[in-house]
């Protein structure tokens, strides 16, 4: 009898908690995921938990917060998701996941997210890799205005050869200063079989963007510099008729060199190359052999002036008002009227090296005498010479002196 007593005690005692259960869910039924839509979106998204435990230095529980917000299909958690799984942050690397996570944002619209899936997408990176389709993703972000974008296509085309096409994706950023799409032009333009090579303007795009602080662009062009320098030092003693195991007639009152037309071309040829590569200091020299000539021979003061500009656009302007050059025929001839007893050598070097007024003053010398024996045969050769110069006038137009 007790014990039956005891079972219909505990038998009424679970109906009754039943009731009281099915009461409470009447009143408050239990959220199912659909029904997270109105909840504030700090707590609905995880973001706010998400910040903390990134706060607290504790990527796994953040790592579950944005893995709820993304089961809940929140997404803005899908992008910071990818990245945990990309770079192992609360989780492990998950290459595969990571491209799904980064193509469901791109989807949702991120563009951030679209350019790293593409990017992983080309490079075959937790998926098959696709070109074709990679490129078609990347072109279109490019034409929103993704810079990224561009960057990475530019960057393929160019590691596969395919250099009009990386033309064409980084020169409009060139222009506007990127110092990744000068980069990756003068390259190009410095390396680049024909009809791509364009030495001159690949050195100048390497030096700006190195001036921007691009890496690769200081690397280039140090290279470049490294291999002009060889051709800078050969060019340069041709040109001052140092080259070792050859014997030069003199100048009998200078004791310079007398310098042979075949050394002059073969010494400037050296020097624009170098100039060329980004040697600044020999675009100078370049500059001023092209100024001065040999004996007023091979003078072209339209390359010279290019060549000086080129120096400046490097960085290295030539002030030839305020630098000293004993090379500069005008200065030779102004440092002669300066003091005519004592300085004919500087007039003498004047006119060899093409200076019209100063071979005539020195044939004016040579007739009378002034600071030198008379010699007949000498003045008459330094007339002819002077009709083969060009005037003063033309020398200073160029804003030479």
């Amino acid at each position: 009898m007790r014990g039956f007593r005891r079972y219909i005690f505990l038998l009424s005692a679970l109906l009754a908690a039943s009731w009281a259960a099915a009461q409470n869910a009447s009143v408050a039924p239990p959220r199912r995921p659909a029904q997270h839509a109105g909840r504030p979106v700090a707590e609905r998204s995880g973001e706010k938990e998400y910040a903390e435990a990134l706060a607290t230095q504790s990527p796994a529980l953040a790592f579950l917060h944005l893995n709820r917000s993304a089961y809940l299909k929140h997404s803005p958690a899908y992008a910071p998701l990818a990245r945990c799984y990309a770079e192992g942050r609360g989780t492990s690397v998950n290459d595969s996941l990571a491209y799904i996570y980064f193509r469901l944002a791109a989807d949702a619209g991120d563009a951030d997210s679209g350019v790293e899936a593409s990017l992983r997408l080309l490079r075959g990176k937790g998926i098959q890799p696709d070109t074709a389709r990679a490129l078609a993703s990347l072109r279109s972000l490019a034409g929103e205005g993704h810079i990224r974008a561009a960057r990475i296509m530019a960057e393929h085309f160019a590691s596969e050869a395919d250099y009009q096409r990386a033309i064409d994706a980084s020169a409009p950023y060139a222009d506007q200063g990127e110092a990744w799409a000068m980069s990756i032009l003068g390259k190009i333009y410095a390396s680049a079989p024909a009809p791509y090579r364009r030495m001159r303007d690949g050195a100048l795009l390497l030096r700006r963007a190195e001036a921007l602080g691009d890496s690769v662009a200081a690397y280039e062009a140090g290279r470049l510099e490294a291999m002009a320098y060889g051709k800078h030092i050969a060019g340069l003693r041709l040109l001052k008729g140092e080259t070792p195991g050859k014997e030069r007639p003199k100048y009998p009152r200078t004791g310079k060199p007398i310098i042979d037309d075949d050394d002059f071309l073969r010494g400037l040829a050296l020097m624009r190359e170098a100039a060329d590569m980004g040697d600044a200091e020999a675009a100078i020299i370049c500059g001023i052999a092209l100024t001065n000539g040999n004996e007023g021979r091979y003078r072209d003061k339209a390359e010279a002036m290019a060549c000086f500009n080129f120096a400046k656009d490097l960085g290295e302007p030539y002030d030839f008002r305020a630098a000293p050059d004993p090379a500069n025929p005008e200065r030779l001839f102004q440092a002669y009227l300066s003091d005519p007893a004592s300085n004919f050598d500087a007039l003498a070097e004047a006119a060899m090296r093409g200076h019209r007024q100063a071979a005539l003053r020195l044939c004016q010398c040579y007739m009378s005498g002034e600071g030198t024996a008379p010699d007949k045969a000498l003045a008459d050769e330094w007339a002819a010479k002077a009709l083969l110069m060009d005037a003063e006038a033309e020398w200073l137009d160029n804003g030479f002196f």
